[in-house]
């Protein structure tokens, strides 16, 4: 998260706001809004090619041979034994209320 927030403070110091086209028929001129670039600064200005680069402190572990405890279990049955736990939550607790209310 934090180098997400770094980045894009990055971003926004690298960042220039155009302001709008002036209106040739106004009889007023236009002044600029607040955060506008100055004419010098958008004489300056150069498009950035390319993207801000992703720096990630996330490590990924070496790839290693697994256990034999690791090769006993298997995680795809596992994975979807929690899936299925999670997809009927709702339906267990009604049914362990329903025999907490008929045991009463």
């Amino acid at each position: 998260m934090q180098e997400n927030i770094r980045r894009l403070q990055i971003y926004k110091s690298k960042l220039v706001l155009f302001p709008k086209r002036v209106k040739k028929n106004t009889k007023k001129p236009q002044k600029p809004k607040a955060g506008d670039a100055s004419p010098e600064e958008l004489k300056k200005v150069t498009q950035q090619k390319t993207a801000l680069p992703l720096t990630s402190s996330h490590r990924v572990p070496k790839a290693r041979a697994a256990t034999a405890d690791e090769k006993k279990v298997s995680i795809y049955a596992k994975l979807r034994k929690l899936r299925n736990e999670a997809r009927n939550i709702g339906r267990k607790t009604k049914e362990a209320e329903a025999a907490a209310a008929a045991k009463k």
